[in-house]
């Protein structure tokens, strides 16, 4: 308000003062209420923050005075001053008026008897578009390569709230506006990844149980025996796979990594390094760096077992159980380290050589020996070098010549 008009002359809103009937000298009071217009239209001032009027203000000069102001501005603190025609004009602001402060670049509102930043006003829009439109259900819309949430000094939270359990709080992601996948808690407080290939089907890949923390979902084993490629091992299924089938062109030596192979005919050892012709199953286990460990089962239960140095040498195959068993040429048992022993009891003839047919073949011809059941001399004796699945042989006495005593047999090689 201006201090030059008393109040009940000047109007109830911007106080400009105003012409009475039949005033004299009506110029005065008509160019000082345009001299307000001036300064109160686009209203602006040079600073807020000088505390003493400037020595040799120029005409129209304005400012806004701060609290504590000296010299013509004392007592004036938050006014508006305005110079015109040689003197200081003050005005009072009133609720909503809004002002330019020039050197800080700032805008101000007078609100609850203060000025206020308008940057530090409260914010609020039914809608808002940046760079795009904002309408229906998109209330905030921003179309740009990038957004920036950063922190002040210590974290950041990005909030997303939802009514009831019921409802969805998540983030879409889309291409070209289909959906391709969905993070957030959607119908259900447990928190879900899904994924999309076409934005209308839609695969849980993950699912975290809000109460447990434990997972459900595409993503991870269904089962002990699941051999779906790229899924997460859930504790109970242990990781263990289906063996990968191998081929007649599949090496056991060049088998790569870690891992279960099956092996589903002996045909396929052929010109390969398996410890026998036979169907199995061989696990790897690889070491870090080079060398590893196999183990190979076959479908008979034969455990056999080998290991590779750090340069790829592989060792001979050992069987780590021994087996046993018996036919009509007598009885047989395999030990793991390759000894193989048979027996048999026969008695043999007195007229001819006697072929002992071993009960399992040796890789070498066996060390045989023999005991004979008599009251007198009766001898084993070899009618020719034994072979790798026979034996010639005889009892004979004193005499040389061919005895029938009953005989235990034994030979001793190898089976592998």
């Amino acid at each position: 308000m201006s201090d030059l008009f008393a109040s009940d002359d000047l109007t109830p809103v911007l106080a400009l003062p105003m012409i009475r009937p039949a005033q004299a000298q009506k110029h005065i009071p008509h160019n000082e209420a345009l001299r307000l217009l001036e300064v109160l239209v686009q209203a602006g001032v040079a600073s807020r923050s000088e505390s003493a009027p400037p020595d040799d203000p120029a005409e129209g000069a304005r400012f806004l005075i701060p609290a504590g102001a000296t010299g013509a501005w004392d007592g004036r603190g938050g006014q508006i001053g305005y110079f015109a025609q040689g003197a200081w004009v003050f005005l009072t602001p009133a609720e909503g008026w809004q002002i330019w402060v020039a050197d800080e670049a700032l805008a101000l509102r007078w609100q609850g008897g203060a000025w206020v930043a308008a940057q530090d006003l409260p914010l609020q829009v039914a809608r808002l578009g940046v760079g795009a439109t904002a309408e229906g259900a998109n209330r905030l819309a921003l179309a740009g390569e990038a957004s920036l949430f950063t922190h002040q000094g210590a974290g950041h939270q990005i909030k997303i709230n939802k009514a009831a359990a019921a409802e969805t709080a998540s983030l879409l992601f889309q291409t070209a506006w289909g959906g391709r996948a969905e993070m957030g808690t959607s119908g259900t407080d447990d928190f879900a990844l899904k994924v999309s290939a076409d934005g209308s089907t839609w695969i849980t890949a993950l699912s975290v149980a809000r109460a447990t923390g434990l997972l459900s979902g595409a993503g991870i084993t269904q089962s002990a025996t699941d051999e779906v490629p790229g899924r997460l091992v859930k504790s109970g299924d242990y990781g263990w796979p289906l063996g990968l089938a191998l081929d007649a062109g599949d090496d056991p030596d060049d088998l790569p990594g870690s891992g279960v192979w099956v092996c589903a005919s002996a045909a396929l050892t052929a010109g390969n390094h398996y410890p026998e012709a036979a169907a199995g199953a061989l696990v790897q286990i690889a070491r870090p760096g080079a060398g590893a460990a196999q183990l190979y089962i076959t479908q008979s239960g034969t455990l056999w077992s080998r290991g590779a140095d750090s340069a790829g040498t592989w060792q001979p195959w050992m069987r780590q159980s021994s087996s046993s068993g018996s036919t009509a040429n007598g009885s047989w048992l395999r030990l793991p380290d390759g000894t193989q022993i048979c027996r048999r009891s026969l008695t043999p003839s007195a007229s001819a050589a006697t072929t002992w047919s071993y009960p399992q073949p040796f890789t070498a011809p066996p060390v045989i020996s023999g005991t004979a059941q008599a009251t007198v001399l009766s001898a084993l004796c070899l009618d020719a070098a034994p072979g790798t699945t026979s034996a010639s042989l005889s009892l004979r006495g004193a005499d040389h010549a061919r005895r029938a005593d009953p005989l235990h047999l034994t030979a001793i090689g190898r089976w592998y």
